[in-house]
């Protein structure tokens, strides 16, 4: 290269906006009922409570939940960054709890998430296709 060459200056790269709020909305709801539907209705039946009062709590979960995935995406409106909960966290309360977030979600709250859908799956998969268990007499 030539000492009076300038090297082109790279375009900024943007993150692509591929899910709106219908699409986010969707996502979390199915989600949240994927992982939840098919472990809570047998416990909630079993308790004695009757069909109304079991849809009544599926509704009202819903109902939180959509809340949840729109103030997620009104968040999402209000900044370019990426980040997810720690941007939106950065913006309304401050670095601290971005950063307590953060690692608290690295620590305790992802890795509990993924072993409670783990265990969830294991124990549909083992009512499919039984397998034994190496440890039992």
């Amino acid at each position: 290269m030539n000492v009076s060459e300038k090297p082109l200056a790279a375009a900024p790269v943007t993150l692509v906006r591929a899910f709106g709020a219908v699409s986010g909305t969707l996502l979390v709801a199915g989600i949240v009922i994927g992982s939840g539907v098919f472990k809570k209705i047998v416990p909630l039946a079993q308790s004695g409570l009757s069909e109304g009062w079991i849809l009544a709590a599926w509704v009202v979960t819903g109902f939180v939940t959509l809340c949840g995935a729109l103030n997620l995406s009104g968040m999402a409106s209000l900044t370019e960054e990426s980040g997810g909960v720690y941007e939106y966290l950065r913006l309304s309360f401050g670095n601290f709890a971005s950063f307590l977030f953060g690692w608290t979600d690295f620590a305790i709250i992802g890795s509990a998430s993924v072993a409670a859908l783990a265990f969830i799956f294991a124990q549909s998969v083992n009512a499919l296709l039984p397998l034994p268990n190496p440890l039992q007499d």
